[in-house]
């Protein structure tokens, strides 16, 4: 288990906007849950999803470890994810717009109420860890953690990029 940072997002039409808001490189982030098979989870509209990667994503993910973390921990993290699938957790676009302090004032301030609460990418990763693994990647609530913003955690270390998996 890993967590991913997309410096580019070909299907997502909001990764120009994310960088220019956050002025940050990331603009999507998900959890890398089969290294053998390049297999993600991540929360992408509508819903969080299970997905294996193309080969043509792998050049723009950084992909980084979490120090410390225990085989258990990285079980529970990963069972968090897909229990995300199962119970249909939405995708929140509110909760990205809110990194506009205009639109917050709109529309109010996030919430982090449980693993039922409509998430974006790296609300979810972030809360995957939290939830899951019961690691704090960074002293804030999930709403306010944009990608790149996982990349600033001290726990988080960069590790050897994707290769692609083997053909079946």
């Amino acid at each position: 288990m890993k967590i991913l940072l997309f410096q580019h997002h070909a299907s997502d039409p909001l990764s120009w906007a994310i960088k220019q808001i956050t002025r940050e490189p990331y603009v999507h982030a998900a959890i890398l849950v089969d290294e053998t098979k390049n297999e993600i989870i991540e929360a992408y509209f509508p819903h969080v999803r299970r997905r294996t990667l193309a080969d043509a994503e792998l050049a723009g993910i950084d992909v980084f470890a979490v120090a410390g973390i225990s085989p258990e921990q990285e079980a529970a993290v990963v069972k968090y994810a897909a229990e995300c699938i199962t119970q249909g957790t939405d995708y929140s676009i509110a909760n990205l717009f809110r990194f506009l302090p205009v639109a917050r004032d709109l529309i109010g301030e996030g919430t982090d109420t449980g693993p039922q609460s409509a998430v974006f990418c790296s609300q979810f990763a972030f809360d995957a860890v939290h939830r899951g693994g019961g690691i704090q990647l960074l002293n804030a609530h999930s709403y306010e953690v944009a990608p790149g913003y996982l990349a600033w955690s001290p726990l988080l270390t960069k590790s050897a990029a994707l290769v692609p998996a083997p053909k079946s």
